[in-house]
């Protein structure tokens, strides 16, 4: 629909989600604007209601659903920021302790 139209506008609309994939490559784009609207942001959403969805999900739902923040997928055993830091030559390199 965009080929044929020079005036066409292509939205994206989504709650983040892990880090990987379509959306969180466009919103990490710099071709893309991207417009970031937490909860406690939104006049709509009250803080009695966030606070019992506090209570009936845990931190890295909220953190998803409501204060629009990247996750590592739920099965991930190593965090994304751990595996940057593996590949970052000015991290310091981890120091293991042998047992023998």
């Amino acid at each position: 629909m965009l080929a044929a139209s020079a005036r066409g506008r292509f939205i994206l609309l989504s709650t983040p989600g892990i880090k990987s994939g379509h959306f969180y490559n466009a919103a990490h784009s710099s071709e893309w604007e991207v417009f970031k609207v937490t909860a406690d942001q939104c006049p709509r959403i009250s803080p009695e209601w966030l606070e019992r969805e506090r209570r009936e999900h845990d931190e890295a739902y909220i953190l998803r659903e409501y204060f629009c923040e990247w996750c590592d997928g739920e099965f991930s055993f190593f965090g994304s920021d751990l595996i940057a830091a593996a590949f970052d030559c000015n991290e310091m390199p981890l120091r293991v302790r042998l047992f023998t």
